[in-house]
Parts: structure tokens; sequence; C-alpha cells
């Protein structure tokens, strides 16, 4: 900690000294005895890296503060932010932004830091109804996933595809007809973009599905079945 604080003070100037006994205080409460070796190898990554290969080191500390202080890491992130905007520049604002988005992504999701994508297939098989109980109380925020736009499809595509070798199958979306007789997202907006299969939707049923179709081509939308037990894909939106 005493080569940390000199190395931020020479870097920092005088603001140093009290954003780093906050940063001590923190990781002392939250992490105990491993924070002499985590916060060496914390000064250690800042010197070396600090352009492009942000987004691997952001990976690392994601996945650090996850092991080491579990459900208190949003809590210190935001306070790291926090500091980070505070006392680092206009530089920090960006970096701590998507670095809070990606830590908020479970690690056992997929995330695509481009697209602030955040998902996960789920090969159990339940109704559509309880399949979306089941993404609300896998994390906070979980709901079927909503592919409003095409790359967020090829993404689904190609981790769906990956995971199922190029066989058929169908997972329930979060999509829904309404009232009015039109398919919508289920958080209430509209459809603006729906990559139907052909033909699709015309079996007058109120639920949505996501099919592939022949190997290397993009996955579907066909209206299906809200009862049938299925397989779906829960997603945890990430603010931008």
């Amino acid at each position: 900690m005493n080569n940390v604080q000199d190395d931020v003070n020479r870097k920092t100037g005088k603001a140093a000294q009290e954003w780093m006994n906050n940063v001590r205080d923190d990781v002392n409460r939250k992490t105990g005895k491993a924070a002499q070796e985590w916060m060496s190898h914390v000064r250690d990554d800042v010197n070396r890296r600090t352009g492009k290969a942000a987004q691997e080191w952001m990976s690392h500390v994601r996945d650090d503060v996850n092991r080491k202080t579990g459900n208190a890491a949003q809590e210190w992130m935001s306070n790291l932010r926090d500091d980070g905007n505070r006392r680092t520049g206009n530089a920090a604002q960006e970096w701590m932004n998507n670095l809070s988005k990606e830590s908020s992504c479970p690690r056992d999701f997929v995330y695509n830091a481009k697209l602030k994508f955040c998902f996960k297939v789920i090969f159990e098989r339940s109704s559509t109804y309880s399949a979306k109980k089941k993404c609300k109380r896998m994390v906070k925020g979980g709901r079927l996933v909503q592919p409003d736009t095409r790359d967020k499809l090829m993404e689904l595509t190609k981790t769906i595809s990956s995971k199922n070798h190029g066989t058929r199958s169908s997972f329930a979306i979060g999509s829904t007809k309404n009232r009015g007789r039109d398919y919508t997202w289920m958080d209430g907006s509209p459809m603006k973009y729906a990559n139907w299969c052909l033909g699709s939707p015309n079996k007058g049923k109120a639920c949505v599905t996501l099919t592939s179709q022949r190997r290397g081509s993009d996955m579907c939308m066909d209206d299906g079945c809200c009862y049938h037990r299925g397989k779906f894909i829960c997603e945890k939106p990430i603010a931008y």
C-alpha cells in the first residue's frame, strides 16, 4: 500500500492522499488479507495499461472484483467510479462507465461490450411465462431477451450455433401479441426490428420464439404457443 500511495502521489498530486485513504479503507473492508497482493497487481496493471488494452484489463478487474467482494461489488464500483471521475479528469468518465457496465453483467452470461448486450442461453425447458419469471429471478432486472437490432440477433445466432453445433432449435424470447393484435416487446416497446421466418407470423399464437434456420443464416422469429415448454434466452439490460 505504501508503494501504491507513493505512486499515486507522484502521478496525481495532492488529491491522492484522500483518494488513497478511501481506496485503502474500501479494499481492507471488502477483501481482507488479499488486499496487499491485489493492490500491487492493480498498480502494475494501471501503470502498464492506459489505452486500447483497457478492454482486457477491465475484464480482469471485473473478475477480480466479483471474486473478492461478491454482492458488495456494486457499491464498491460506484464509489470507485465517482472517485475516478472526480480525480483523474475527462478520460475517466468513459472508462469507468464501461467498467461499471461490464461488471454488472453476471460472469456466467455472455457479454458483448460493443453492443452492451448481456445474455444467457438456457437449455432447460419451460413455458414462456415460466421462463419470464425465471429470468427475473436469475438476475436483477432480468427478462426474456429482446433482440431489437440485427447486430443482437447475429450475436445470438453465433452463440447458439456454437452450442448447438448447427442443429435446429427454438428459444422463447421477450415478445407477445398485444390486445391490438400487434406484436410488441414484453417491456411494452414496439418491435421496430423483427426478423420473421418466411410466412410468419401465421399460427395466430401470442408468443414468439427465435428459431434456427439453415446453417450460416440468421435465426428468425416465429409465433408459438405461450404454454409450450421449450428452451429460452435471458437478458440483463445494460444501461447506456
